[in-house]
């Protein structure tokens, strides 16, 4: 095996947490389930049981009453990406991100689905920004690891690690393991042994820990220490208890319920004191939705376990995944009982309260945490975020100032606050902030971004680029940095630079589409269409069988008005992605313009608001019913455009003039006056005020 598809298979045939989530993590970092809206509640709640096509139909309901909500796109996204649906994935959470760009949860699910797509620079800036709000991301570090590793940069994926272990404070096992697999690979068998000897320590019944620690004992010689059975398991020994295990656990991340049940429940039988076979046991029958069975094995592991109250936690944590709440909450309260655990049980316990909608609860529990664990980091951060949940900006400030005060020496502290001032646009806060966590951390080029974010939404542009270049610098010169560095030059109005920086990315990584197209749009943006388009079509060429070239060029041809040529584009993309709701919706407005092609038109729009129903395909297919004379359809799509995008003066127009054709008066020019009092000057304001005044005579 490469060292790539040896750390693939480690990481993704057997996970080391031992909760596995049926769906993409919804919870916000460091807090878990936020406060939300009832019928996003539910949908997340849909999510978490793996019914992917309820959830998105409760988010999408939710939308209607809530269209601005970011969570309830986060909620279609997540869903998508369970049915592996990367278009409807990529689409929900673009718009997730767009109304709230700080999410963090958001953009390293959509990093996640460019990476499953193979737009590798997409999301590797993704995840970096994702990093930025919240260090302690770790799905969102150790794919940009992995991505890093995957370009050769080994030694760039192993600082991305390193960082991340002192980020949480050596708190995060999962980026612990991977840095040990890597050292392991590149024959630094000290190093990876002393992780993972940490790694078992705070979790001593860990599988793949166990399994990696015996095998870089066995290559050192230490026989005695390595378990023969760990051998066994990584030969694949059938009669293995280690091996039956792990392939058990593997089954049920790919979903084969039925044969992981029958795996682990032999091995629970064979072994009835070993506490990890009744966990990994009880966590495949709550998959399989038998609760009560679940709890039963919960039971027999907390007995056999060496350390009862920490596998309580960890029952405690499983079931709060699997959206257990109350379940959750009586595990955890056993587990307060337990000295040692009290901090992080009663972390749980408002989690679940919050999960509960009882936010009075979690937060007594997170002030509980902090005064009876005061030497405990995480107590404080999850507080700072519960404050920053529930909209409390003052308190929010003042826990985040209090753990700066107990632990001066974290760069984390001062880092979490810019991120606060940041939020608060005290950017020169923010900058000192995020200032101090660059000395604490002088290697982490994450606050340096954040300090010429800062600079730049400040207005001090000359500032903003001489950090960027900076945090270029300590980024290695990557691809990512300097296509951050273009941002903030683009913002300054340098342009020249912002090409020059987007042209320097595209040599760390010649032939990247993502940075192609990312830089034809540059083009686009600075009046270089034809520049753009030489890229595209060299694109084109080098990415055959993607779409996203083809998309780009379309709509570049659209916004030139060279329709003819935007028609053969569009088709190029559905030759390659028949469902690309982009091109479905587009294709089918410029083939509905003159109403030769309108059954075409009607066909390709229908299928757009089928696989993305939104505002603008429901504008789409309503208007080219009304062409067609269908008036009482065109009013119920354009009716739903203007309910998901009140402030679009073309559709209030557009729905303004079904209304008028249906007889309906006066909602006609309630409509299409809204549309003159949101933008006076906008493609059909003439149109409109015609009508308005034809309307008005009768």
């Amino acid at each position: 095996m490469t060292l790539i598809t040896t750390l693939l298979f480690l990481l993704g045939s057997i996970s080391i947490a031992s909760a596995l989530p049926v769906s993409p993590e919804l919870e916000t970092p460091g807090l878990g389930a936020v406060q939300v809206p009832f019928k996003i509640q539910s949908a997340i709640e849909l999510l978490q049981k793996g019914e992917a096509d309820k959830a998105i139909v409760e988010a999408r309901a939710a939308l209607r009453n809530e269209p601005h909500s970011s969570i309830a796109y986060e909620v279609i996204g997540s869903a998508a990406m369970l049915k592996r649906d990367w278009k409807e994935a990529e689409r929900a959470l673009t718009e997730a991100i767009r109304l709230n760009p700080g999410r963090a949860t958001a953009l390293t699910k959509l990093g996640q689905t460019y990476l499953a797509t193979n737009k590798i620079a997409n999301a590797a800036e993704l995840f970096r920004k994702a990093l930025v709000i919240s260090p302690e991301m770790g799905v969102a570090r150790r794919n940009l690891a992995l991505i890093v590793l995957r370009q050769g940069q080994l030694s760039q994926a192993v600082a991305v690690l390193r960082e991340g272990v002192k980020a949480s404070g050596g708190k995060d096992l999962e980026t612990k393991y991977l840095l040990a697999s890597i050292y392991h690979e590149i024959q630094r068998p000290v190093e990876a042994e002393k992780l993972l000897a940490e790694i078992l320590n705070s979790k001593p019944d860990s599988l793949p820990a166990q399994l990696l620690l015996g095998i870089v004992r066995l290559e050192q010689g230490k026989v005695d220490s390595a378990l023969p059975l760990i051998q066994k398991a990584i030969k694949h020994d059938p009669k293995s208890l280690w091996a039956r295990l792990a392939l058990g656990v593997a089954h049920r991340t790919k979903g084969q319920l039925r044969e992981s049940y029958r795996l682990l429940e032999q091995v629970a039988r064979e072994k009835p004191d070993w506490a990890l076979a009744h966990f990994q046991l009880g966590e495949t029958l709550l998959a399989q939705g038998k609760i009560d069975r679940a709890m039963q094995a919960y039971v027999k592991a907390e007995q056999a376990s060496a350390d009862p109250s920490a596998m309580k936690l960890r029952v405690a944590s499983s079931l709060m995944v699997r959206g257990q709440a109350d379940r959750a909450l009586a595990k955890a309260e056993e587990a307060v009982k337990f000295g040692k655990a009290e901090a992080p049980a009663r972390i749980v316990m408002a989690q679940a309260h919050m999960a509960k909608r009882a936010p009075a609860d979690a937060e007594r529990e997170l002030k509980s945490a902090v005064a009876r664990a005061p030497e405990v980091e995480a107590p404080y951060l999850h507080l700072a975020s519960f404050y920053r949940a529930q909209r409390q900006a003052t308190k929010e400030e003042e826990a985040l100032k209090r753990y700066i005060a107990k632990f001066p020496k974290d760069a984390n502290g001062p880092y979490q606050l810019g991120g606060f001032y940041f939020r608060q646009k005290r950017y020169q806060d923010a900058v000192g902030e995020f200032e101090k966590a660059s000395w604490l951390n002088p290697n982490a080029s994450e606050p340096v971004l954040r300090i010429a974010e800062a600079f730049s939404m400040a207005g001090l542009h000359s500032q903003a680029i001489r950090t960027g270049e900076r945090a270029v610098e300590l980024s290695r010169e990557a691809a990512g940095g300097h296509v951050f560095l273009s941002s903030i030059q683009e913002r300054a109005g340098n342009g020249a630079g912002a090409i020059a920086s987007y042209q320097k990315a595209l040599e760390k990584e010649q032939g990247s589409l993502a940075i192609m197209v990312g830089l034809a749009e540059l083009y686009v943006r600075q009046g270089k269409s034809q520049d753009a388009l030489a890229l595209l079509e060299e694109a084109a060429k080098a990415h055959q069988a993607s779409a996203l070239p083809f998309l780009s060029m379309a709509q570049l041809y659209e916004r030139t008005g060279e329709e003819t040529r935007a028609v053969a584009a569009y088709r190029e993309v559905l030759k390659r992605e028949a469902k690309n709701p982009v091109a479905l919706n587009n294709l089918a407005w410029l083939l509905g313009k003159d109403g030769k092609n309108s059954g075409e038109a009607i066909r390709l729009a229908e299928q757009a608001y089928k696989h993305a129903p939104g505002p603008l395909t429901a504008d789409t297919l309503g208007w080219l019913h009304y062409r067609r004379g269908n008036f009482n359809r065109a009013s119920e799509l354009l009716r739903e455009s203007v309910a998901l995008d009140a402030n679009n003066p073309s559709v209030q127009y557009r729905l303004g003039m079904v209304l008028a054709k249906l007889g309906k008066k006066r909602e006609a020019l309630q409509a299409l006056n809204r549309a003159l009092t949101l933008q006076t000057r906008f493609h059909e304001a003439d149109d409109a005020k015609n009508l308005i005044a034809a309307l008005s005579t009768k």
